[in-house]
């Protein structure tokens, strides 16, 4: 792939601006409360990660269709930013769009393939050891898997990610434009980011068992910039309410909120808990990053469905 962009971001460089001193960010690790200064151009990147090296034309294709989202993406943000809120209904779906995007196009989204996949092997292996050594010895199965010693090879490509970001992404979509958006702004900078930005908040009755996602949360967290953070609240029970969901869908109940201690805490405890290796925040901002960061890291992000919680009911 001579010609293809080899870095390529998983969180979009525009969106990291928001919260950089100029260009430039401090990366904390949250398992290790380690820091260090980045910046926009070097944070969240990955070598190849949307490349297509068997695309017939343009290994880059997908790289691209990122590209044009993240430029209609920017300018809607920027409005948001100045204070111009609700948005329009096209400029809604746009940013719903890129939303559902961000949300599947991470390393937190692949490495959960990855474990899924992995959790079927296993499974496999103990149950059906000559289906096993079947579907290792497959065309395309990855170099290593029959032959492993404990760990498995990686099990999800970028060929097999993109796939599943196109078959998911207008599925998803309705998650996040059937929910009330509610622009938090804050007086002061406030929120900090990390590589998994859009994050889960759980209903108070809900079953802390259950893998946390899209469909089952209370809301989703977005933190926009250093002073102002989206919260995508579910309305459920209300959707059964002829037209509200209409309502709902153009952003005809969306709303503005001045932001306050607790919604800075809710903000920025959630991105902690859902990081998946790295928070980032302007470099005045350190004494925003919570003091139990690494506790708050080992109790959320994706569900390992290779490893997962006591009491996790996995259908597989």
């Amino acid at each position: 792939m001579p010609n293809a962009p080899v870095r390529h971001h998983t969180v979009p460089k525009f969106y990291l601006s928001g919260f950089a001193k100029r260009t430039r960010l401090r990366a904390v690790d949250v398992a290790t409360s380690n820091s260090f200064m980045t910046s926009v151009s070097d944070a969240t990147i990955e070598n190849h990660f949307y490349s297509l090296p068997s695309h017939p034309t343009n290994p880059s294709v997908f790289e691209e269709k990122l590209a044009r989202i993240e430029s209609n993406s920017a300018g809607i943000l920027g409005k948001a930013a100045r204070g111009e809120w609700p948005l329009n209904n096209h400029d809604r779906l746009l940013f719903a769009e890129f939303m559902t995007l961000q949300h599947l196009r991470g390393q937190d989204h692949r490495r959960q393939m990855h474990s899924a996949l992995e959790a079927i092997l296993r499974q496999l292996a103990v149950e059906d050891p000559t289906e096993f050594e079947r579907v290792s010895n497959l065309p395309g199965a990855p170099a290593g898997l029959k032959d492993r010693q404990g760990d498995f090879p990686p099990l999800a490509t970028s060929a097999s990610h993109v796939q599943q970001i196109e078959v998911l992404l207008l599925r998803l979509q309705p998650f996040f434009l059937e929910r009330s958006w509610t622009l938090v702004q804050f007086d002061a900078a406030s929120l900090l980011t990390s590589d998994a930005p859009i994050t889960p908040v759980p209903r108070n009755d809900g079953n802390q068992s259950d893998a946390l996602g899209l469909q089952n949360s209370r809301a989703m967290l977005f933190p926009l910039s250093r002073d102002a953070g989206l919260i995508m609240q579910s309305l459920s029970p209300l959707h059964l309410v002829p037209g509200v969901m209409e309502d709902v869908a153009a952003g005809r109940l969306d709303l503005v909120m001045p932001g306050d201690e607790s919604s800075r805490l809710m903000f920025n405890a959630n991105t902690a808990m859902h990081a998946h290796k790295r928070i980032y925040h302007h470099p005045d901002d350190a004494h925003l990053v919570p003091e139990d960061l690494p506790e708050l890291a080992a109790r959320g992000g994706r569900i390992d469905l290779a490893d997962p919680p006591a009491g996790l009911h996995l259908e597989i």
